[in-house]
């Protein structure tokens, strides 16, 4: 029953994305040559062929497989937006450069980083190790 709806999903989305396609030509012309530049177009081709195999492994009853077309479909459609936005984050408001933090700011996130994860990672660690060789017992 899960694959079945699964299934169903996945045709509707296509469905879906079928009409929203022209729109997007219609109303948001900057993110349609976005999508359809060099820089993008060879990230949402690559996730349009993982969909494709997502939708032939779910059918074909290998789920593994599938899971991981899905999620290699997902990360190549979301970098393919963020490529065909590129430079803008919201159009044509805010681009990179003009949403980015002041200079030391940048270099006192870049400089406390590390030691922060010098100091989380092993509390981590010893957290799962703890809470994992109690449900071990």
């Amino acid at each position: 029953m899960k694959r079945r709806r699964a299934l169903l999903a996945g045709t509707a989305t296509v469905a879906l994305s079928g009409f929203a396609i022209p729109l997007l030509r219609l109303e948001a012309p900057h993110l349609w040559s976005g999508l359809l530049s060099a820089r993008s177009l060879p990230v949402l081709l690559a996730g349009v062929v993982a969909a494709l195999l997502a939708g032939w492994w779910l059918r074909t009853r290998r789920y593994r497989w599938a899971r991981t077309a899905a999620v290699l479909q997902i990360t190549a459609l979301l970098v393919g937006w963020m490529l065909a936005q590129y430079p803008y984050i919201v159009f044509p408001d805010i681009t990179l450069q003009s949403a980015a933090a002041p200079a030391a700011t940048l270099r006192f996130f870049l400089i406390s980083l590390p030691i922060g994860f010098a100091v989380l990672l092993p509390s981590l660690w010893l957290l799962f190790r703890v809470f994992k060789a109690e449900a071990l017992d």
